[in-house]
């Protein structure tokens, strides 16, 4: 039986790419992070109940909000 993990890289929610870069890094704005983070909530209830063996994340200095 293969078991999946799922590799998560935080994003800020943005409408744009500009507007993502001008929000860099990712701990700035609070609201943002939150708002990351309880995504990330959802994302892991959802593998959870899928049966995944886990969830990881980068770290910070290989992902483009780092």
């Amino acid at each position: 039986m293969v078991k999946m993990i799922l590799q998560l890289y935080p994003v800020i929610p943005a409408a744009s790419e500009e507007e993502r870069a001008a929000l860099r890094p990712i701990g700035r704005n609070r609201e943002r992070y939150q708002e990351t983070l309880v995504g990330w909530h959802d994302i892991i209830k959802v593998c959870d109940e899928l049966g995944f063996w886990g969830v990881a994340s980068v770290e910070h200095h290989f992902w483009s909000e780092g």
